[in-house]
């Protein structure tokens, strides 16, 4: 799925799902740190995305995504799933691309499927 253009959005059809689909989510209560939500994709499930999401001094939304990529906690920037398949699809490869937090750094990683 291809956004149409900016800022429109559309779901997902038929068999994305499968793909891009949460499989699990947890919102932790709200702290003065923000709000944290720890969610697993279905493409990802053994690589748990935790987001904290909080108000910026301007008072606009902001949010950050941390995860393992290539060994490293690193922000997440964007993945990446290439989708094959016919009628069902399935993900033939992910990557995923960040930036470490430890030593500051780009990382990306491939996770064949």
């Amino acid at each position: 799925m291809l956004e149409d253009h900016p800022p429109r959005l559309e779901g997902l059809s038929f068999g994305e799902p499968r793909a891009y689909g949460v499989a699990s989510q947890h919102v932790d209560a709200p702290s003065a740190e923000g709000t944290w939500i720890h969610l697993d994709l279905r493409a990802l499930e053994n690589r748990p995305i935790d987001v904290l999401a909080l108000r910026n001094s301007s008072g606009h939304c902001v949010a950050a995504a941390r995860m393992i990529i290539d060994g490293q906690v690193s922000y997440l920037h964007y993945v990446y799933v290439d989708v094959g398949g016919g009628l069902i699809p399935s993900v033939d490869y992910i990557d995923l691309h960040g930036r470490s937090v430890s030593l500051e750094r780009s990382v990306s990683e491939r996770i064949q499927r």
